[in-house]
């Protein structure tokens, strides 16, 4: 009832005139300490105001997000100029979607899928026909740029691999660890440590004998001489995945040394290319026994959907002869108990299944888990805080009002849509609405404020050794977007804050991060609940690095997971949402008849076409929407770096990875990057 009384209202929306509020008292853009007493009262007028408008409450996902219903938050978007625009293309995008899915429907009634060229066929609908009545806020990237786009082929083990490094869910993946490598050779063997050189003994890598440092790599000899390598840079400390942990849920029957010398094309055994630093796993813990809800969608008794499994994927870094470390799968175990079954690139269908079965979990993970509850629902409390703390005239809510509009609307409406009894969730996933909620209110307890640490992420999962992983484009691209990032809030800090202590006096600031923080104090401190966040800054530096990551965070991180989703997920044959046991398929065998029905396998791609094609801007366009002149200058000349140099050079790499035969990343190309969470 509510989400259609605010389609109804929001048409309305195209006969107010946009508005700014106004004033008798011309107030510019400064820090509170230095505006004066009469600007200081509107501040603080504005606050009072918005603070009874916008308040927040822990939800039922554990969260805490705005305190409005849907009725309420689409009366508010009415009155604001700044929302409103955005609103109307929201809508307008949803409405179309639901029409054309309907309209597919009728015209597909009683038409069973017959092969996998009906998927494809889909697929092509789907993904073109928005765009030409949309226009601009509905364009695919990947049909705009270089981009590996023949879909039979995604599925293939070398880009199956590679959708594990440039695919919808690049979070998962992390380096298989062992305890007791002080250091590595560049070869990625470990050190031996103590060893003794000409009669010294050597707890490190030594330079002695030579211009680089180096250490011994095996207590045996090796002909006459010991095993030796150059030292590789001292890496940060590496959570990884450990195998001590990971091994209590392998099956120990399978002969996995078998397994890796055939995935790396050597000898040895899995352990010794773990200590190596060549293994990497996908291991979704929060997925273990997530249960299995009814099929909304299929009522043919001759299939049966197979449960939501939590598989465990294996993949190597193979050195090749002549070229760069190739990414490579392994083995993939069907389930975490250790007796599940286990299956190598040689088991044919079986081996086709598991991927598909990695695919499943790895969507179905992902978009609940890293989009949903780590993104949407974790920053809002930052975005409904800035409009309670912040007021308009203040140097931080000019810039950050645009990387927050207007995450409450998703979040608002979108979250039913997703989550109730009848929602993608409980339609696409074989864990339905109860599997998807027990997900968000499990990941609630390990989301903090570390999350948003893009660098550190990378280096904890172990992935950020170039000469083992050289093709990572979520790595490579993603760290150059974030040193633009980096770089204007440094300049723009500078334009207001002109030494630690006018942080340290910025009221509204401390008042922001102390309402946002869990550690936050006084009446309304600690109301954000946000683990980890300071609850005040007493430097630049601090605040910089503060901005950075919380922008970082509604950008990079938010593309990387939302806006792939027009590609990969969007093709059933490459990634279903769900599997099927048919009466007419042998076990083992893979047939079309294992993947959804027409009416599901629609649902899926409607879905993830409008949520990956939904664009309202593009990173840092609103220099000419800032008060400030100066500030307008310096985000103007932010935005034709990325424009004239930063999207270029990105483009140019993409265009290289399809040459090579790699998948391409468009999706952090700066003009396809939006300011914050569109959809």
């Amino acid at each position: 009832m509510e989400n259609n009384w605010f389609i109804l209202v929001a048409s309305f929306i195209i006969f107010l005139s946009p508005f700014r509020f106004a004033s008798a008292v011309d107030c510019e853009v400064s820090l509170p300490q230095h505006a004066s007493p009469e600007c200081a009262a509107i501040r603080n007028a504005t606050l009072d105001k918005l603070k009874e408008t916008y308040t927040m409450k822990p939800s039922q996902y554990g969260f805490v997000l705005l305190n409005m219903t849907i009725s309420e938050l689409g009366a508010v978007a009415l009155k604001d100029p700044f929302i409103s625009y955005y609103v109307r293309a929201y809508v307008g995008m949803t409405q179309t979607n639901n029409r054309i899915l309907a309209k597919y429907n009728n015209a597909t009634a009683g038409q069973e899928i017959t092969g996998l060229s009906d998927y494809l066929e889909m697929s092509e609908f789907f993904q073109t026909v928005l765009e030409p009545i949309l226009g601009e806020y509905m364009r695919s990237a990947s049909r705009h740029e270089a981009f590996i786009d023949d879909k039979t082929q995604w599925i293939s083990d070398k880009f199956f691999a590679q959708q594990r490094l440039a695919g919808n869910n690049p979070l998962a993946i992390r380096r298989v660890t062992m305890k007791g490598c002080a250091a590595k050779t560049i070869q990625g063997a470990c050190c031996r440590f103590p060893f003794k050189y000409r009669g010294k003994v050597y707890r490190q890598c030594t330079r002695v004998g030579s211009h680089r440092p180096w250490c011994f790599t095996a207590a045996k000899k090796w002909g006459k001489r010991l095993k030796w390598g150059y030292c590789a840079e001292q890496e940060p400390e590496i959570s990884g995945l450990d195998f001590g942990i990971l091994k209590k849920t392998m099956n120990l029957d399978f002969d996995w040394d078998g397994a890796v010398r055939a995935a790396l094309g050597t000898g040895g055994s899995l352990e010794d290319a773990i200590k190596q630093g060549r293994i990497y796993a996908l291991r979704y813990e929060l997925c273990d026994d997530l249960g299995r809800a009814p099929d909304l969608t299929e009522r043919d008794p001759q299939r049966e959907m197979w449960n939501f499994l939590s598989p465990i994927a294996f993949f190597a870094s193979k050195t090749v002869r002549g070229k760069r470390n190739e990414f490579v799968p392994v083995a993939i175990q069907m389930d975490h108990p250790p007796d599940s079954a286990v299956y190598t690139p040689a088991d044919g269908d079986n081996w086709l299944l598991a991927k598909l079965n990695v695919q499943i979990t790895d969507i179905g993970y992902a978009q609940i888990t890293e989009h949903l509850a780590k993104i949407h629902f974790f920053v809002e409390p930052f975005c409904v805080s800035l409009k309670r703390t912040l007021p308009p005239m203040h140097p931080l809510n000019q810039m950050l009002k645009y990387h927050c509009r207007e995450v409450t609307i998703p979040n608002t409406f979108g979250t039913p849509v997703l989550l109730g009894d009848t929602g993608f969730a409980a339609l696409l996933f074989a864990y339905g609405k109860e599997g998807a909620l027990k997900l968000i209110r499990d990941v609630h307890p390990l989301t903090s404020w570390e999350i948003t640490d893009y660098r550190e992420n990378i280096k904890k999962r172990g992935m950020f050794d170039k000469n083992l992983l050289p093709y990572y484009p979520f790595r490579d691209d993603g760290l150059v977007i974030l040193k633009v990032i980096e770089d204007l809030v440094r300049s723009y800090i500078d334009l207001y804050y002109r030494s630690d202590q006018n942080v340290k006096e910025d009221v509204e600031l401390q008042a922001y991060l102390n309402e946002v923080s869990l550690d936050g104090t006084g009446p309304n401190g600690g109301i954000g609940q946000i683990k980890g966040l300071p609850p005040s800054v007493d430097s630049k530096r601090e605040l910089c690095e503060i901005l950075s990551r919380f922008i970082s965070h509604l950008t990079i991180y938010h593309a990387s997971v939302n806006y792939v989703t027009t590609d990969y997920p969007e093709y059933i044959p490459n990634q279903p949402t769900k599997l099927y046991n048919d009466s007419r398929v042998e076990d083992g065998q893979f047939s079309f008849l294992r993947l959804p029905n027409r009416a599901a396998s629609a649902i899926q791609s409607t879905a993830f076409n409008s949520l990956g094609s939904f664009r309202f801007d593009s990173l840092f366009d609103y220099g000419n929407e800032l008060d400030d002149t100066k500030a307008a200058n310096l985000v103007n000349a932010y935005y034709c770096r990325l424009m004239d140099k930063v999207q270029p050079y990105l483009q140019a790499r993409n265009r290289l990875r399809e040459k090579n035969g790699y998948l391409a990343y468009p999706y952090f190309i700066p003009k396809w990057l939006p300011n914050g969470i569109q959809t």
